[in-house]
């Protein structure tokens, strides 16, 4: 569904599969990619047609996947194989499953594109695989399962959601290693244990980098948190299971134009 971000009217509706789970979008923007987790087909979507132009089938539940930095390929998790498809896109072809830990969620790309970074929700690390060689490297070791990631702009951090934290964690990349928990708070008491152990889920940067938002499922907040010293500057009150959102590029002033998702992926 293509939505205009200023009147939140619905452009178009393109026909694919059902169930996708993430999407990415070719740097010149006429090609969107997308997986289903219920097909578990790969397909991609010429943006100016609004069609289907190409797919390929890639196994069990896909999830978020991530392009690599030249958009020749793209990585996409495998949740149901503790598998990471790696995806040609032209010509379209799967080239290889790469080995993962359990469960293989979302997949992100380093600012420099050197490494592909993807959280597994159902063990405890995130996979790191080298894109030039399609090969993977020692895992990052984590508490929990991991959720969302968010690269810092200049690489060197990971801001990471994990499985029953309201917080995140920091990964210092040329470490390979987590250096920092933050927790902002608990599951209130009375409230069941939320969907999949998400008590955080999606996290953001802010456009200057200062600060880092983030959804507190538990809670049924956004919250603020200034990086210089990791302290919480502020709570947003959201409706139920904030899950998602997105910052508008280009928008003048802080905390005006933030935009949220309930889901369940």
């Amino acid at each position: 569904v293509e939505v205009d971000p200023v009147t939140f009217n619905v452009i178009r509706r393109i026909k694919v599969d059902r169930g996708v789970h993430g999407l990415a979008i070719s740097a010149d923007g006429a090609k969107v990619y997308v997986a289903s987790q219920k097909t578990g087909m790969f397909q991609i979507v010429d943006a100016k047609r609004s069609t289907v132009v190409g797919q390929v089938p890639l196994g069990s539940d896909p999830n978020q996947m991530t392009l690599t930095k030249d958009g020749r390929f793209a990585y996409v998790p495998m949740r149901g194989e503790s598998k990471i498809a790696v995806v040609q896109l032209d010509p379209l072809r799967v080239i290889t499953k790469l080995p993962s830990l359990r469960g293989p969620h979302d997949a992100y790309t380093a600012p420099d594109g050197s490494r592909i970074f993807v959280g597994a929700q159902y063990d405890t690390g995130i996979v790191v695989i080298d894109p030039a060689t399609q090969t993977v490297l020692p895992p990052i070791v984590t508490e929990f399962g991991v959720r969302p990631i968010r690269p810092s702009a200049d690489g060197k951090f990971l801001y990471v959601a994990l499985s029953s934290l309201v917080g995140f964690a920091v990964v210092d990349v040329a470490q390979n290693k987590v250096v920092r928990k933050v927790t902002l708070g608990t599951l209130p008491d009375g409230v069941p244990q939320p969907y999949k152990d998400t008590w955080t889920h999606d996290l953001a940067l802010s456009l200057d980098g200062r600060e880092l938002w983030l959804c507190d499922d538990a809670n049924d907040l956004l919250r603020v948190v200034r990086l210089s010293d990791m302290k919480e500057v502020s709570q947003i009150k959201t409706g139920h299971f904030p899950h998602w959102f997105a910052m508008r590029p280009g928008s003048r002033g802080r905390r005006k134009r933030r935009f949220r998702s309930r889901g369940t992926g």
